[in-house]
């Protein structure tokens, strides 16, 4: 009896430990294979227009923990390219293959502000305070690229307030889901679902260009004109205001236009004047740069009309007209969504018919972005 227990005992730990030995090697395989199961995803940070950026890395950091829950997604960094944004298909694949990825996500954030007026009350003092109100929206839109092939594999957008931009983000990454498949099972995924492109900005173009969105701006501004030359002997300085509005992102991202009417009121005359009044409009255009967070800049050149009124002692009141160019660089600096301060020198040249008049012109004003 005493043998036959001790077989039957060793019999069971022979056969446990051939069990153990199975499920260890199953779980090393097992192991091996979820690594090469997982895709390696590249996501490029996000880029921000009109957009905070305390707000933005809110945004980017919550798709970044909602991306790396899904199971078959594996973000890995973006050393090399630093925390530049993409602004099209090309640049997310050149940065995806640099970073030896198999995926790769671009996109922006953009923040539409709404602004609405309403009386305090209906009576009495009330009636005549007007409480503004702004509403403010963000568009996050997320793209899926394939590196091998260049092609674009998905395409997400959420619209949100600030307070439910955790709901929103977490939507896009669950869109994107289904494209995060095993590496062996790999299905081709329609790129867009039903209805989810009436979300997206309609102009891209065939190189897969980044829709961006249109902006719409107003400022005004206090002007300081210092002519030179002969037109000193006209006058010395003058004082004004200048409207301007801008429009920016068409036909291509960053590339703006400006349509500005300025009135000079006040002046220092000099000789024989005894007044001088102008009165301006001009056609700019010029390319905008980010020299560092929240500042930019926009070199300018214009075409447009001066007006002149001058009054002599000896000729009384006379009125010229005569076109001008001038060459201007803004700089922007954003102080809060939607609100810039702007300083605007440049020089200005106006054509009469026998000589040319010049002056440097200062401007100092704010900027509301639509």
């Amino acid at each position: 009896m005493k043998m036959r227990g001790i077989l039957s005992i060793a019999f069971m730990t022979v056969l446990l430990a051939a069990g153990t030995g199975i499920e260890m090697l199953r779980g090393e395989e097992s192991g091996a294979g979820q690594g090469n199961k997982a895709r390696k995803t590249i996501m490029i940070p996000l880029k921000l227009y009109n957009c905070p950026d305390d707000a933005g890395g809110r945004i980017g950091n919550r798709l970044r923990r909602s991306l790396d829950s899904l199971e078959y997604c594996e973000l890995i960094g973006d050393e090399k390219s630093g925390t530049q944004p993409c602004l099209n298909r090309a640049c997310a694949v050149t940065r995806g293959r640099a970073a030896d990825a198999a995926m790769a996500l671009y996109g922006y954030v953009a923040v539409d502000t709404d602004v609405t007026k309403k009386r305090l009350g209906d009576a009495g003092i009330g009636k005549y305070i007007l409480k503004v109100e702004k509403k403010h929206t963000y568009t996050v839109t997320v793209k899926l690229v394939d590196v091998a092939t260049g092609e674009e594999l998905a395409a997400a957008t959420e619209r949100a307030s600030p307070d439910d931009l955790d709901r929103a983000v977490d939507g896009i990454a669950d869109k994107l889901r289904p494209h995060f498949t095993p590496v062996e099972t790999d299905k081709k995924i329609e790129t867009v679902q039903k209805g989810e492109d009436k979300e997206e900005p309609a102009r891209r173009d065939d190189e897969g260009e980044e829709p961006s969105p249109l902006q719409f701006d107003l400022g005004l501004y206090f002007s300081i004109i210092a002519p030179v030359g002969s037109f000193k002997n006209v006058a010395t300085w003058a004082l004004g205001n200048t409207l301007e509005g801008r429009m920016r992102n068409l036909p291509l991202q960053d590339l703006e236009f400006r349509l500005a009417a300025g009135y000079c009121y006040l002046s220092g005359t000099a000789g024989y004047v005894t007044l001088y009044k102008s009165l301006w409009a001009s056609l700019f255009a010029g390319y905008r740069f980010t020299i560092m967070s929240r500042i930019y800049c926009t070199p300018l050149l214009g075409v447009g009309y001066h007006l002149h009124r001058i009054r002599s002692r000896y000729s009384g009141s006379s009125c010229y007209g005569d076109p001008m160019m001038a060459l201007r660089i803004g700089i922007d600096v954003n102080l809060y969504p939607g609100l810039f301060l702007t300083v605007v020198p440049g020089y200005v040249v106006f054509f009469e018919k026998s000589s040319a008049g010049m002056y440097p012109v200062f401007d100092l004003g704010v900027v509301y972005g639509f």
